[in-house]
């Protein structure tokens, strides 16, 4: 993996953190 893909994971991973538990809160 490059740096490139690690920084999309990261990305990634960083937005679903936040999105899940707001994404449970309001439902």
């Amino acid at each position: 993996m490059n740096r490139t893909q690690k920084l999309i994971i990261a990305v990634i991973a960083g937005f679903l953190a936040v999105i899940i538990p707001y994404y449970l809160f309001f439902s």
